[in-house]
């Protein structure tokens, strides 16, 4: 598990399974000061060789989210940063941002949120094809239109 942003250590960590957000903070020493913790599911199970980013207050400036407007569960639209990255954020966007990547409809989008929600927040673009009916292509024509932050 690879541990970054702001924590007191940021690394690779081995975690016993079944490990959560919660026990990679702790092997990072923990949060730094200016972490968001809001930001996170502390109780959400963490898969081995997964990136954990903890964001600081910036960061979640620059993203257009704040703690506690439902960002994890899909709040935000678009990746932050406005006219700089149009992408759009797997984590962030609601139902109809969502709809409006290709090969993407109403479905599809629920079937989005719904595994966000029940596994926590995109690792990467590709962890799309975990989704029953999108297959690889409709993953690799997301790959310039979608992000994950």
């Amino acid at each position: 598990m690879h541990v970054a942003g702001a924590v007191v250590e940021p690394g690779v960590y081995r975690l016993r399974e079944p490990a959560r957000v919660a026990d990679a903070l702790d092997a990072a020493g923990g949060p730094s000061g200016d972490a968001v913790l809001e930001a996170l599911n502390l109780a959400r199970a963490v898969r081995d060789g997964e990136q954990l980013y903890v964001p600081d207050e910036e960061a979640v400036d620059a993203a257009g989210a704040t703690p506690g407007d439902g960002a994890e569960a899909g709040g935000g639209a678009r990746s932050g940063g406005g006219a700089q990255d149009e992408r759009v954020d797997l984590n962030r966007a609601d139902a109809r941002t969502l709809e409006e990547l290709p090969g993407v409809g109403e479905v599809t989008a629920a079937a989005i949120i719904e595994y966000r929600e029940e596994h926590g927040p995109f690792a990467t673009v590709e962890e799309l094809a975990a989704i029953s009916g999108i297959g690889e292509g409709t993953v690799e024509r997301l790959r310039d239109e979608a992000v994950v932050r």
